[in-house]
């Protein structure tokens, strides 16, 4: 039984999290990471990156900014999760852990 309507829950944007719907159309489009990626070297909150490739379950993009400029990443798909102190739930989501740059939310899934 759901407690709260599944278009609410999808409305909710906690702090740290991208949009519940994320599109990335097109190639050359630039992003922001909004989590440390500690598997891949230099991956940081904040970190800016060209999308060269986008497939369902990752995103290939080419890093403009830190240590590694011009450098090809692969991003997975994570698991974020985020819990509400005056709420009785926690928000869990598998998303990729961006937003695009220019704070542009015209966004919906990688295809």
């Amino acid at each position: 039984m759901n407690l709260y309507p599944t278009e609410f829950l999808n409305s909710l944007n906690p702090h740290g999290f991208p949009p519940f719907s994320l599109m990335v159309k097109s190639r050359s489009r630039l992003i922001i990471l909004l989590r440390d990626l500690a598997h891949i070297d230099r991956m940081c909150t904040g970190t800016r990156l060209m999308v060269t490739q986008c497939a369902n379950q990752y995103i290939q993009a080419k890093i403009l900014t830190e240590n590694k400029p011009g450098e090809i990443v692969v991003l997975p798909r994570i698991t974020l999760t985020s819990s509400f102190s005056n709420a009785l739930f926690q928000i869990t989501r598998t998303q990729f852990p961006i937003m695009l740059d220019g704070g542009d939310e015209q966004i919906d899934d990688c295809n």
